[in-house]
């Protein structure tokens, strides 16, 4: 400010000395002194004013506060990619195997409901909706239905399924009827699963797919109240009667009962006949047993029983590295996935029985 001051004093002084003795006229030196004080007044006016300006600039740059930066609108996380998820309805038939399993009711319904959830997850995998985890459950899901099946009697699989799958149905539609209840809504789902998982034992009959189609439809509706949250409709199940079909399963063992009948006529007319002497010509089949030790001896040492073993798959699957390992059992359940495409269940199982070999040990 100072050096302002002083670069303005000196240029400001001619002028106002010219003025003054312009205004003066004539006067001479009497009035030099005046003149003198007078333009060191100005000068100090001047330096005044410049000060105030100076000043006042100042205080109103300190009271400015800064302008704030303009806002930015919030930016949006990135979005994730969908993810493949595990088949929900597998789920649900997998929670009522393992429930059916630990209360021991129905062991064998439950080796099927697991059975129809593992075709479900290998027909998710063929369509590509997978990941790790659905792999995972894929492989451990086989192994518990191999554990299953090689303790159970299935010899009457089919009937014990059916009379689960109906009896659940009734009871889930039975509880049906008042306000939307997520609960319900999972029950009639896993009726209508269980009503399906009959396909494996052939066509379902039409009834039976009516009522399946009704239970995950009423599902689908009762979670969708509550997802709206209003009140449900009232339910409307299907009114064909299924009593005849039912008994129809135990009527088949009643079928050898009516023959048994048939077999006392035969009787009486064997003591008629000399039918006595016939079980003494049983042992004639003694003479005939006397060949067997001769010739089976030498037939079952040269059945190549030790060298058809199929220990050599496991060998070769251990001398491979893990991730070479992962890898060839990927490969095994891909063309798992496309002998059931073409309807060969045996062929299907033994390559996942490969595929879970070359994991043991991972």
């Amino acid at each position: 400010m100072m050096s302002c001051v002083a670069n303005l004093a000196p240029d400001q002084s001619p002028g106002v000395d010219e003025g003054e003795d312009r205004l003066r006229g004539k006067e001479g030196p009497r009035n030099a002194a005046p003149a003198a004080g007078s333009s060191e007044g100005l000068r100090e006016e001047m330096v005044s004013q410049l000060l105030e300006e100076a000043k006042t600039s100042g205080s109103e740059d300190a009271g400015r506060l800064p302008e704030a930066p303009d806002p930015q609108p919030p930016q949006e996380p990135p979005k994730k990619e969908p993810q493949a998820e595990v088949a929900p309805e597998a789920l649900c038939l997998l929670d009522r195997a393992a429930a059916l399993e630990a209360d021991g009711s129905q062991p064998v319904a439950a080796h099927y409901l697991r059975i129809h959830a593992l075709e479900m997850l290998l027909t998710a995998k063929q369509r590509g909706q997978t990941n790790a985890e659905s792999d995972k459950l894929l492989f451990a899901t086989f192994e518990k239905a191999e554990e299953a099946k090689a303790k159970l009697d299935l010899s009457r699989g089919a009937e014990q399924l059916r009379h689960f799958a109906v009896q659940n149905y009734e009871q889930a539609v039975s509880a049906d009827g008042g306000p939307a209840d997520a609960k319900q809504a999972w029950d009639l789902l896993t009726a209508g699963l269980c009503l399906d998982a009959l396909a494996q034992f052939g066509a379902v009959e039409p009834a039976l797919k009516e009522r399946a189609q009704y239970a995950k439809s009423r599902a689908e509706h009762l979670r969708s109240c509550l997802r709206l949250q209003r009140a449900p409709e009232a339910p409307q199940p299907p009114q064909q009667p299924l009593a005849p079909a039912a008994p129809a399963a135990p009527a088949a063992p009643a079928a050898p009962a009516a023959q048994a009948p048939v077999v006392p006529p035969p009787p009486p007319r064997a003591p008629a006949a000399p039918a006595a002497p016939d079980p003494p010509a049983a042992p004639a089949a003694a003479p005939k047993a006397q060949p067997k030790p001769s010739a089976p001896p030498p037939s079952r040492p040269t059945a190549v029983v030790p060298q058809a073993q199929p220990a050599p798959v496991p060998a070769a699957g251990s001398t491979l590295s893990a991730s070479k390992r992962q890898a060839e059992a990927r490969k095994k359940a891909d063309q798992a996935i496309a002998a059931v495409a073409a309807g060969s269940d045996d062929s299907a199982r033994a390559l996942i029985r490969e595929a879970i070999g070359l994991l043991q040990g991972l």
